[in-house]
């Protein structure tokens, strides 16, 4: 089989493109990070530089492929709407352009549960529960207008979306190097009451995921689909252990999750005139740190055929040996 798969010099997607082409597939590996490229390249793929921009060069990249990863997004708490729009919708939509110019015949296309955040606590939610009325920030928003330009390509190929849960493993580049950030200045934001529970997803569960839907039946395709590890785990107590095997010496600081929400809305308010400087706090990292957040993955047990071949556990051990690294 020949895939493409674009964002292959991020996490998830250079964890794929590694992947497929060990298991034999003829790969293109497509991303915007020279270095990254290269390394690649080195290990026998086809990789190519690609902004999703430049359509030509991204029609030529999909010829006689069969299938389109497309794992490329903006994906940050923070930042200018345009940016995002122009990541995750115009980009997405250049994609499914050059699908459909080069008869590729599916795409899959990775999404994100962040649509689902909001301030109330949230368990086993399927696919087809009710959304927040308001996106809690534009990576968000911006990734469901994506969902609706890959759901309005159906009848011009084959699509599935996939929603992976807190992506974590070793290459982890965003969820907890954050964290561990604030290990490293000694301390450590209890929100709430410190119970609430969340679902992790290996990076190796993903990729399994998405293997699966490269091949998946007819009956499969079309949906929408929630990918976690099926094992959520209690936030704070697997922090506590993540900070103490690094041996970070840390103090916990309560917050109450209404304080923590106000002070997230209040930052924002003052870093949106600089939207090239995080805020210490954001709404989103309120709702993250503070409710609850699980995911029912029966839908892609069901026609995908999915079951997790990493825990947790282990998915945390490799990202730790690769940080101490």
């Amino acid at each position: 089989m020949k895939v493409a798969i674009t964002g292959a010099t991020g996490f998830l997607g250079g964890k794929a493109a590694a992947t497929f082409h060990r298991l034999g597939m003829d790969v293109i590996a497509l991303g915007r990070d020279p270095q990254k490229i290269q390394a690649l390249q080195q290990r026998g793929l086809k990789a190519f530089v690609q902004d999703l921009s430049e359509k030509e060069k991204l029609l030529q990249s999909f010829k006689d492929v069969e299938v389109v990863v497309h794992c490329a997004a903006l994906s940050s708490p923070w930042g200018p709407y345009a940016d995002f729009y122009r990541a995750n919708v115009e980009g997405t939509r250049n994609v499914l352009e050059a699908c459909t110019t080069a008869k590729v015949r599916r795409l899959v296309h990775l999404s994100t549960p962040s649509i689902y955040v909001e301030k109330t606590d949230r368990s086993m939610i399927k696919e087809s529960d009710p959304l927040p009325k308001h996106s809690i920030n534009h990576y968000a928003a911006t990734k469901l207008l994506a969902e609706k330009e890959v759901l309005n390509a159906k009848g011009r190929l084959e699509v599935l979306i996939l929603r992976p849960q807190a992506i974590v493993g070793e290459g982890d580049r965003s969820i907890f190097p954050r964290l561990l950030r604030l290990g490293k200045k000694g301390f450590l934001p209890v929100v709430g009451m410190g119970k609430n529970k969340i679902d992790l997803t290996c990076v190796e569960n993903v990729v399994e995921a998405i293997r699966l839907t490269l091949t998946a039946p007819k009956e499969a395709v079309g949906g929408i689909y929630n990918i976690t590890n099926d094992e959520p785990v209690a936030l704070y107590p697997t922090l506590r252990g993540v900070f103490e095997t690094l041996k970070f010496d840390y103090k916990e600081r309560p917050l109450s999750f209404e304080k923590a929400y106000f002070l997230g809305s209040l930052f924002e308010t003052l870093y949106r005139p600089f939207p090239g400087k995080e805020p210490v706090l954001t709404r989103y990292a309120a709702c993250v740190l503070g409710r609850e957040r699980t995911l029912d993955i029966s839908k892609a047990k069901t026609l995908l055929g999915y079951r997790p071949i990493l825990s947790v556990q282990e998915g945390l051990n490799r990202f730790l040996e690769s940080f101490r690294e």
